[in-house]
């Protein structure tokens, strides 16, 4: 009850702000919860925080959109997404436990309705930017957390790999690597993007620490995905001299 009346004053008390900057406040904190906090179950009855920010952003949206006339027809890709998850929601019919399939439907199928809400959703540049930045903020606190409280000792015969944890709690190594990986390809966009030596210094540094939190993750698939989005962006940027500065940092990094 306690928690519940909490929840109810925040959400009160930031009502005139979300009006203001309703995409900043709500989708920005969501790719922030998402790319730091996600793993941790803080809400009562072992809930991710995410999941009401998540539904709140969805809300939004949804909301600003129809309001402001901002809403745009899904994408091709979209459409696709959405008939494949009706797909595998009806095979849920013929699983092996039905109730282990059951309870991961309400959280896939709202991921997905996130989804449609934020592709169809025409931000202005500014509001992108931000939510950009927040992801990049939530990735450098992952990385943060692990690196001085998700190591652990090992025994001798082990490696000690880090994982995001806090207050006890803690996740997958291999969940640590793949949450960092879009904060930091939007990271190294910034560098590569930046017009501003500040932005260029406070990004490349951002890539630096986030960077440290896939390698101490030890997880193999999250830096082989890592190269790859750098050979993507290269090709797609063409700008060969950043590309060899955020290889030396990392290499840095993981010397």
């Amino acid at each position: 009850d306690k928690w519940l009346a909490f929840s109810a004053l925040v959400m009160i008390a930031v009502v005139p702000a979300v009006v203001r900057w309703p995409v900043i406040l709500t989708f920005g904190l969501y790719a922030f919860v998402a790319t730091s906090l996600d793993a941790f179950p803080f809400i009562p009855g072992g809930g991710a925080v995410s999941k009401p920010v998540g539904a709140l952003a969805g809300a939004v949206l949804l909301g600003a959109g129809l309001v402001e006339r901002r809403l745009a027809r899904p994408p091709t890709a979209a459409l696709w997404w959405i008939a494949f998850m009706l797909w595998g929601s009806l095979t849920v019919v013929w699983a092996v436990d039905l109730d282990v399939a059951l309870l991961r439907l309400p959280t896939t199928l709202s991921l997905v309705v996130l989804y449609v809400a934020a592709v169809c959703f025409r931000p202005s540049r500014r509001e992108l930017y931000w939510v950009c930045a927040m992801t990049v903020l939530g990735g450098v606190v992952a990385a943060t957390l692990a690196y001085f409280f998700g190591l652990e000792e090992q025994a001798a015969d082990q490696v000690a790999r880090g994982r995001l944890a806090l207050g006890g709690m803690d996740s997958n190594p291999n969940t640590l690597g793949r949450v960092l990986l879009l904060p930091l390809i939007l990271a190294i966009a910034g560098f590569v993007a930046g017009r501003r030596i500040l932005y260029r210094v406070l990004a490349i540094g951002c890539a630096g620490l986030i960077g440290l939190g896939i390698f101490i993750s030890m997880s193999r698939s999250a830096v082989v995905a890592m190269a790859a989005m750098l050979l993507v962006l290269f090709y797609r940027t063409r700008r060969l001299w950043h590309l060899v500065a955020v290889v030396v940092l990392l290499l840095v990094v993981a010397a």
